[in-house]
């Protein structure tokens, strides 16, 4: 009777004493599963996890904006920032990256982050002109540039470091009288002056990328996006984030 008692306390023993580790292993297993479905089920929870990629410098180039001071990249170090291409006269695509811009001002205003939005019609996007088409679609200085330069200026720095297509390399087109208005994705209308001269013709549109690009504070460029697709404005809005938080001291 006895060593039936003594039997049952040394099973009893070797029972509490493998199960904690078992049910522990259990457990670890469980939750492993458990992280392993929500990642494959949410990618962009994954890719939150991973740094953004190095995709290039951006030099130095002398540029001019909307206030006719002189602007540099270089002047925007220490901050991220993102960079889109555009013309005053275009009546396509800008007007909706202009409203996607708009927006992503609103979420940088009073953060270290800024927007630049380069022309590719240096010709006709005087100084004046950038200074009416920023205050018409509400830039606030500090925030928001619009930034003119020479043409191989502006081409070397779009194609050459940003890789960002534009249609520089063929003949500008010459400036009309009068510019009808511009209609963002949203219904709002943006009424164009009289007095200012007009967009090009259809068949004078000069084509530019519409991707959006990421910069660094320390002028590296850090990603690309769709400017016309609201998933794409709604990713760029994370990354700058992202950027800002890995700034901060």
């Amino acid at each position: 009777m006895t060593e039936i008692v003594a039997n049952q306390d040394t099973s009893l023993r070797w029972e509490r004493r493998w199960a904690l580790p078992f049910g522990g292993l259990v457990l670890a297993l469980f939750l492993a599963l458990t992280v392993t479905q929500f990642l494959l089920a949410h990618p962009r929870a994954t890719d939150s996890l991973k740094p953004l990629p190095a995709l290039g410098a951006v030099p130095d180039a002398r540029l001019t904006d909307a206030h006719g001071n002189p602007f540099s990249p270089g002047d925007l170090k220490g901050r991220v920032w993102v960079a889109t291409l555009f013309f005053t006269h275009c009546d396509g695509t800008c007007p909706m990256m202009a409203s996607q811009m708009a927006g992503l001002q609103k979420t940088i205003e009073g953060t270290e982050a800024a927007l630049v939005s380069i022309s590719v019609d240096p010709a006709r996007d005087t100084v004046e002109r950038l200074k009416w088409y920023s205050d018409m679609v509400g830039a606030k200085p500090g925030v928001w540039h619009f930034v003119t330069g020479a043409t191989k200026t502006v081409i070397d720095l779009a194609e050459n470091h940003f890789k960002l297509g534009t249609g520089l390399r063929r003949e500008a087109p010459k400036a009309a009288d009068e510019a009808p208005a511009a209609q963002a994705p949203s219904g709002e209308i943006w009424e164009f002056e009289d007095e200012q001269p007009a967009p090009a013709s259809r068949q004078d549109e000069i084509p530019h990328s519409t991707r959006f690009a990421l910069v660094d504070g320390q002028g590296t460029i850090r990603g690309y996006y769709d400017g016309l697709e609201e998933s794409g404005v709604a990713h760029l809005r994370e990354d700058i984030a992202k950027l800002l938080k890995e700034q901060k001291p």
